[in-house]
């Protein structure tokens, strides 16, 4: 395992950033009627009712949240810490982008909002687990049914089971809210669901753009990022155009982005990732979605689907 975010340090500003775009901004009403109103979860875009999905990949500067987190509740020589690193080792395959990646990407500024890559599926599955925790946090905090707890520990850091059993240390209202947030990776029909959407919301903005630009875009449609091979040398730096440059990407009609090429994307089913990525052919992503990835690597990555879910006790 590597320790990219051994000695990573992120900056106050930036921490506060994340605070931010991280939570809901509830202003006079309960949590009944934001649910009611379809209040779309952090991150995501309403692709049909109580169905949200991620705009972008999880980006590097989401996962090193995730890492600061973990080490501040468990510690930086802990298990829970180690396991949360990205991995970028195929185990199976020379990965020439390995130095690359762990260099000059993983761990530099200019890349926070890049997508995250070396990331297993398990791994994936466990972020997505512990982001429905901290959204649901912060939306909370908001509504001042908890209080933020700054001494929190591994036996008192917030989690949605915590909650609901009622054993934080936090919490200020005993009138619970009957829904939260669940984030996890798409099933194969959701993943057509979110296609569907995303080519829909993109032709009917080309059709609606007339210059030169939009009319070079619909030509090429859909707009692939792939086909590249940047890591022939372990020295080489991250090229600019290694993941998308935003060149054709639409600006009206909560369009979503990237979901064919780019890095290929975790979904539930094991050992399945879909829409190909950057070092893969066009014709081959055209051909199939589904794509079979065993490890994590350089190549893939992942983007959260969301759901308000009534909690059971």
């Amino acid at each position: 395992m590597i320790s990219f975010y051994k000695n990573i340090i992120i900056p106050l500003f930036l921490i506060s950033l994340l605070a931010v775009s991280g939570c809901f901004l509830v202003k006079n009403s309960t949590f009944e009627d934001t649910y009611q109103n379809n209040s779309t979860p952090p991150g995501t875009i309403k692709i049909a009712d109580n169905f949200y999905c991620d705009e972008t990949e999880v980006r590097n500067v989401d996962w090193m949240e995730y890492v600061f987190w973990t080490g501040k509740i468990y510690g930086l020589s802990s298990e829970e810490y180690i396991s949360v690193l990205p991995n970028i080792f195929d185990k199976n395959k020379t990965d020439t982008c390995k130095n690359t990646f762990s260099n000059n990407y993983l761990n530099n500024a200019l890349y926070y909002i890049y997508p995250a890559v070396g990331i297993s599926q398990k791994q994936a599955e466990n972020y997505s687990k512990w982001r429905s925790d901290r959204v649901f946090e912060q939306f909370l905090i908001d509504l001042k049914k908890i209080k933020y707890d700054t001494a929190q520990n591994k036996d008192t850091y917030f989690s949605i089971n915590r909650y609901y059993k009622g054993t934080l240390p936090s919490i200020i209202s005993s009138e619970k809210p009957e829904y939260y947030p669940e984030y996890s990776l798409p099933t194969l029909e959701e993943r057509k669901l979110i296609l569907t959407y995303a080519d829909s919301v993109a032709l009917s903005y080309y059709s609606n753009c007339h210059s030169k630009k939009c009319k070079k875009c619909k030509e090429k449609y859909p707009i692939i990022n792939s086909d590249k091979e940047p890591c022939d040398s372990v020295d080489l730096s991250i090229p600019t155009d290694i993941f998308s440059d935003f060149d054709c990407f639409i600006k009206k009609g909560n369009p979503l982005y990237n979901l064919r090429g780019n890095v290929s994307e975790w979904t539930s089913v094991k050992d399945i990732s879909v829409g190909g990525s950057w070092s893969d052919k066009r014709k081959r992503i055209l051909e199939t979605d589904i794509f079979i990835t065993k490890n994590a690597n350089t190549r893939t990555g992942f983007r959260n689907i969301c759901r308000w879910k009534k909690y059971k006790k």
